[in-house]
């Protein structure tokens, strides 16, 4: 098939220049106004309105917001638009099987942009596909991930090749992950007009129970992110509900798995902040010589390729929250310049001598032992205790079982509709492995091992085997770091010591790349060399 090709415009190559870049800023600043103003009836129409605005601020010929069913690779088409003559994009995809190299670097968490004439040799079919549509080049981000979905920002154009420089694709990022937080909210504001009409029958629930009882229910109600009913669980909500009504810096600690970014958001929502945007960055995912411009933004030629003023995510934040994750990952460099604005609200952005001023309430999260950081210089202890202002301890899965059920029932429930599956009954022998297992990975692994049962189940009767040993506890001779560091090597070993993509040993352990990376590092794992 000929590539599609609108009347009258010119197929040659087209190199963009800096020119593209005038006004990106006020675009993010107008489309994230926008959402965030949007009454939840209107929400699903300003989003379509942000996809047609910038399918042609940026010249595309097609947009769309994509939702990426994990198990099945196939494509449900959320939000789309395209130029005047130029085909949909079709409704029915199975990406795994026509797009498979794009599908592994979309699972890998990478943000792709190329002409499709530049795929390499192992994307025939990627090449193929593209020919059949016309398409000569394209994008495709991941965004935010959901339980069993992942969703997907995706561009192309059939009248012209182009360029899509490093910090055109993170300005896209950011307005995709708007667009997915403002179709989120209103599916938490359609399920909060659900419940609401069910407060009647829990009012009535509360007065005929205990205490005891009587908390439980009210969390089980009050926090939809958060499932569990062990006293540490509980202890861990009453926490996030005594500090959401304030301002104050709070620092979530945890291993991985544990929930520390679900905790976040349950912050921000029971916050006075809640209608402002929650903006979130990984310390650790961002390369040292860039992280300095993501948090408090640039000027135009503040350095060698900064074609434009880019805003921070510092300035995206004012009037919300700034949700910090593996905040023990920042260059001890940076240390002191975050501490300024904790404490003052002021910065500066990267080359320019003009101070800024920002409100923005502080989140951060860490896997590590910030003290012992402290201890080593490795972090400023004048930051360590601005962050520390309220500390939230979440306890790890081996140390809460009671809730293990609980869990499972709910992820159980989460895989049903999309694996279009129905479970009504778990083996007790699955449930007692579960109990016994160490869960390195915390409730991430657990959801992992969860959705690889339903997939393997065929009847009603869900059987359950964890990744590793499970017989029983870990002896209490056994030193937590060293079970940990064997468990990261076993699954090193079983993965051929890949550590990305799906079949990579960070998904088999249930955490990220990112965090995978700091483990090893602080394990002294490496890679052998004849691997």
């Amino acid at each position: 098939m000929k590539p599609v090709r609108p009347p009258g415009n010119d197929p040659a190559v087209c190199r963009r220049g800096p020119n593209e870049w005038r006004g990106v800023e006020h675009l993010l600043t107008d489309l994230a106004t926008r959402l965030l103003r949007a009454p939840p009836a209107g929400i699903e129409r300003t989003a379509a309105w942000a996809c047609r605005t910038l399918l042609e601020f940026f010249e595309l010929d097609r947009f769309g917001l994509l939702v990426l069913q994990r198990n099945r690779g196939s494509v449900q088409i959320v939000l789309s638009c395209q130029a005047e003559g130029v085909p949909p994009i079709p409704q029915h995809v199975d990406i795994a099987v026509r797009y498979p190299w794009l599908t592994r670097g979309i699972l890998s968490g990478k943000a792709l942009g190329l002409n499709a004439r530049d795929l390499p040799l192992e994307a025939a079919m990627d090449r193929r596909s593209c020919e059949e549509l016309g398409i000569l080049s394209l994008f495709v981000i991941p965004l935010l991930t959901g339980q069993d979905e992942e969703y997907i920002l995706a561009g192309n154009s059939v009248r012209h090749e182009r360029d899509w420089p490093r910090e055109l694709l993170s300005r896209l990022q950011l307005a995709g992950e708007m667009i997915v937080s403002a179709l989120r909210r209103k599916r938490l504001e359609e399920d909060f007009t659900r419940r609401a009409k069910e407060f009647p029958q829990l009012r009535r629930s509360v007065a005929q129970e205990g205490s005891a009882s009587r908390q439980g229910l009210l969390h089980r109600h009050a926090h939809v992110e958060i499932v569990g009913q062990s006293q540490a669980i509980r202890r861990v909500l009453e926490q996030v509900e005594q500090v959401a009504a304030t301002d104050a810096t709070v620092l979530i600690l945890g291993e991985t798995g544990t929930g520390k970014e679900l905790v976040a958001k349950a912050i921000h929502r029971l916050s006075q902040r809640s209608g402002r945007p929650l903006v979130t960055v990984n310390c650790a995912s961002l390369p040292p010589a860039l992280i300095e411009s993501e948090l408090f933004g640039r000027e135009k030629g503040a350095y060698t390729g900064a074609l434009t003023r880019m805003v921070g995510r510092f300035e995206l934040a004012n009037g919300g929250t700034l949700f910090l994750d593996e905040i023990g990952e920042l260059p001890r460099e940076l240390q002191s310049k975050l501490l300024r604005v904790l404490e003052t609200g002021l910065f500066e952005r990267l080359g320019s001598s003009a101070t800024q001023r920002t409100d923005v309430r502080i989140l951060a999260a860490t896997n590590l032992d910030l003290a012992l950081a402290v201890t080593k210089g490795a972090f400023r202890s004048d930051l360590f205790y601005r962050l520390s202002v309220f500390p939230i301890h979440l306890p790890p899965l081996r140390e809460r079982p009671e809730d293990i059920p609980l869990l499972v029932w709910h992820f159980v429930k989460g895989f049903e509709s999309s694996m279009g599956k129905r479970i009504t009954d778990i083996t007790d022998e699955s449930l007692k492995r579960l109990a016994g297992y160490p869960w390195p990975g915390n409730v991430r692994e657990l959801r992992n091992i969860i959705e690889r049962a339903m997939i393997t189940t065929r009847g009603a009767l869900l059987c359950i085997a964890p990744a590793g040993p499970a017989s029983q506890a870990p002896s209490a001779s056994w030193r937590l770091d060293d079970l940990e560091r064997e468990t990261l090597l076993r699954a090193l070993e079983g993965t051929g010591w890949r550590i990305a993509g799906s079949g990579g040993a960070a998904a088999a352990l249930g955490m990220k790349r990112t965090t995978l990376h700091s483990k090893m590092k602080r394990f002294g794992i490496m890679r052998p060399s004849n691997r």
